[in-house]
């Protein structure tokens, strides 16, 4: 009789093959794990008192943008504020200047609702290093990403609306607001970038 093991053998290989390729077709090429950019990319910082969760600058054209972030404060007994925001020394960026931000013990702030106003030489797709600076004498320095006002980040580029033309900036690589002047009426620096090619995450648009 003639020995069948590596018959059997070669068709059980064939059929687990096949039942892989399921799987790994599942994942696709439109899903997160291929993408450059996924909507969770904001950046995270626990690193202090005040963890900085989900940062990014949202950007509308080249040059010009606003800065998101959620603020939440870990202490149990102290309300903790964000006295400035500024650019490492290398950036060539601007933050405007803006009141303290209160977070209260075990509580949370939202940037986005205080249109910080960030100008300098960028595009979507950097990323800047910016120092957050907190009243209980902590200071976090981080990377954020800049993204397009695009899809999910469409309506936060809002401090070319709202800020104050005669706003003062935090500093231009610097630790406290004696930099160059963040004036959001001036004239923008590029067109602005187009948000009809669906990427999705805030992806920097191209044709």
């Amino acid at each position: 009789m003639p020995h069948r093991r590596p018959l059997r053998r070669s068709a059980a290989l064939a059929v687990a093959a096949l039942a892989i390729v399921p799987t790994l077709s599942s994942c696709g090429f439109h899903y997160a794990t291929d993408r450059v950019y996924t909507p969770a990319a904001g950046i995270n910082d626990r690193s202090g008192e005040v963890d900085i969760l989900g940062a990014v600058v949202v950007s509308s054209r080249p040059g010009e943008g606003t800065l998101v972030a959620s603020l939440s404060n870990g202490s149990a007994t102290e309300a903790i504020s964000l006295q400035g925001v500024n650019p490492s020394a290398e950036e060539d960026v601007t933050v405007a200047q803006f009141s303290p931000i209160a977070v209260g013990a075990r509580k949370n702030a939202d940037l986005a609702e205080d249109a910080i106003a960030v100008t300098g030489n960028y595009g979507a797709g950097d990323v800047l290093t910016l120092s957050f600076v907190f009243s209980d004498g902590e200071t976090v320095t981080t990377d954020v990403a800049v993204v397009t006002a695009c899809d999910e980040f469409a309506g936060y580029d809002t401090a070319f609306a709202d800020a104050s033309p005669s706003a003062e900036p935090t500093g231009k690589g610097e630790d406290k607001g004696t930099g160059e002047e963040a004036s959001p009426s001036a004239e923008p620096t590029g067109e602005p970038y187009d948000c009809s090619f669906p990427t999705g995450g805030g992806l920097p648009h191209s044709e």
